[in-house]
């Protein structure tokens, strides 16, 4: 793993709190001002705000970050489409979520999609970041070209690879809108990427889980690799509860509405 690496996964790993990731809530700045009000709340987790980053660069050369969702197949609307929502406050920039009020949240920045020079969007990003919330960020992605555009600018950026399909072994399988598009990368040759997200909700490897391979067991190799592992697609407490119990250093509470509420350890 990269010496060089940022606090955020490192104090994550060492913490007696478990990060609970809220999903899209980077995107929406009423549920981010509501997250704010619940952390330190729960003496068992640490709160964590994640949102899609997308770039637009203007024909001026200026480029434009906000946190949205693409469309279906990874589109983005037309500029002027993004600018009128962004005068309205339908879309949320960078720069707010940055913004002072808001710097109790830990943060995680998935990489989305831009139109221009993918680089420069990266590199302003970053530094917008390390700027406004050093230590308390990551940055995700499906690419692993994008992390290591992310490292060339800050080698101490923490990056997480993440992935819908799962880790086999040494091999974690790589899907992503960007080329390549689909592929097998070997955990200990991924020297730009600290951690590894794993969607569990789409992933075939869950239901070894109820053949009795442990969560641990199955993936060794992350840990063995010098990586982190957080888990996506938690649509149940029981899984969430499951994942929690496991090397993993947090996960995506992706059921309900509720953040506060304390979780209970009891799971079959």
């Amino acid at each position: 793993m990269n010496q060089d690496i940022g606090m955020m996964f490192e104090e994550l790993a060492h913490s007696q709190k478990f990060g609970r990731i809220h999903h899209r809530f980077l995107n929406d700045l009423q549920k981010l001002s509501a997250l704010l009000t619940h952390c330190d709340n729960d003496e068992n987790y640490h709160e964590i705000a994640e949102g899609d980053l997308c770039w637009y660069e203007k024909h001026t050369g200026e480029m434009v970050l906000f946190m949205n969702h693409p469309l279906s197949f990874n589109r983005l609307p037309s500029y002027d489409r993004i600018e009128e929502r962004l005068r309205a406050g339908n879309i949320t920039s960078l720069a707010d979520v940055l913004d002072a009020d808001f710097g109790d949240i830990i943060l995680a920045i998935e990489l989305k999609r831009g139109m221009g020079d993918s680089f420069r969007a990266i590199e302003q990003a970053v530094e917008l970041l390390e700027e406004k919330a050093k230590n308390r960020y990551w940055i995700d992605s499906f690419s692993p070209d994008l992390l290591r555009m992310v490292k060339s600018v800050n080698p101490s950026t923490p990056t997480s690879l993440h992935t819908r399909y799962g880790v086999y072994g040494k091999y974690v399988v790589i899907n992503s809108w960007i080329p390549p598009f689909f592929g097998l990368l070997n955990l200990y040759q991924l020297e730009h990427v600290d951690a590894i997200t794993v969607t569990r909700q789409y992933l075939p490897a869950r239901f070894f889980r109820a053949c009795g391979v442990e969560t641990n067991h199955l993936y060794r190799h992350v840990i063995g690799s010098g990586k982190k592992l957080l888990f996506g697609g938690l649509t149940t407490e029981k899984t969430f509860l499951e994942v929690q119990a496991s090397s993993a250093i947090a996960g995506y509470k992706k059921w309900g509405t509720e953040f506060e509420k304390p979780l209970t350890m009891t799971y079959e």
